[in-house]
């Protein structure tokens, strides 16, 4: 999965990454149900096969806990495309922007 812990100092929540998924367009809504109540995990496998992306259904929904979700909620999402996409791209300006550096430096 693309973010597993990074191999630089980048962080999610005070990086481009976070207000470029602010910005992404809407791929669809869920109503939480009841058994869906406090568990952005669960949508995260819902919607994108994985429990491992409920911090985007989380940021993209502003908001920062658990507790937030609750049942009769509409949650929208991105599409795993644009999402994918963003990251891929800038990691790859990322190594190219490490690259040059060394050439600089050298």
């Amino acid at each position: 999965m693309y973010m597993e812990p990074y191999a630089d100092s980048r962080d999610p929540l005070t990086s481009d990454f976070f207000m470029e998924l602010k910005n992404m367009p809407k791929a669809g809504e869920i109503t939480l149900t009841a058994d869906l109540e406090f568990r952005p995990d669960l949508i995260s496998f819902r919607t994108y096969g994985t429990t491992k992306l409920w911090w985007v259904i989380a940021l993209y929904n502003d908001r920062l806990s658990y507790d937030e979700f609750l049942s009769g909620d509409l949650i929208a999402f991105p599409s795993m495309n644009d999402v994918d996409g963003y990251y891929f791209t800038a990691q790859r300006k990322d190594q190219i922007d490490q690259c040059l550096a060394r050439r600089v430096s050298a």
